[in-house]
């Protein structure tokens, strides 16, 4: 079972994975500067970007759920404040109750920390490619004899 289904019906769950992801970004940012051989660096370097780039996408998938259930959260709110307030209210007037409202906040702080993870994931995925777009540039200077040439 993938991580987005565990997590969107069970909070428990979504808090350990953002935990995990945050570890993974942590120990990933190692992985951003080439240590020992380019080899072996090239070798594991696509294993690194699958893996990275598989929490990435499971992040985005719940974003996006989760940006689905804050849109149904303000509209069952926008009803409550439109149908059972005392007085008519203004559009206006209505955005901002649901903006005060405890559990439009609840709802917005998990999308909000939901999408930071999977932003700074998507930002590590993006520097993992183009540490590889340089290791390979690397290697045709080898190929080509130059490596001992400065740039």
């Amino acid at each position: 079972m993938s991580k987005f289904r565990e997590a969107k019906s069970d909070p428990k769950v979504l808090v350990e994975y953002l935990e995990e992801c945050e570890a993974a970004y942590d120990r990933g940012k190692g992985k951003l500067f080439v240590q020992g051989k380019l080899e072996e660096e090239a070798a594991q370097h696509a294993g690194w970007i699958g893996r990275y780039d598989e929490m990435r996408a499971e992040l985005e998938a719940l974003k996006k759920y989760y940006e689905g259930k804050s849109r149904a959260k303000r509209g069952e709110l926008y009803r409550k404040y439109l149908e059972n307030y005392a007085r008519s209210l203004q559009k206006q007037d209505i955005e901002q109750f649901i903006n005060a409202d405890p559990d439009w906040q609840k709802t917005d702080e998990v999308l909000q920390e939901i999408s930071l993870v999977h932003d700074k994931m998507e930002s590590l995925v993006k520097s993992l490619q183009a540490k590889g777009w340089n290791i390979g540039h690397v290697v045709k200077l080898r190929v080509q004899g130059l490596e001992d040439s400065l740039v």
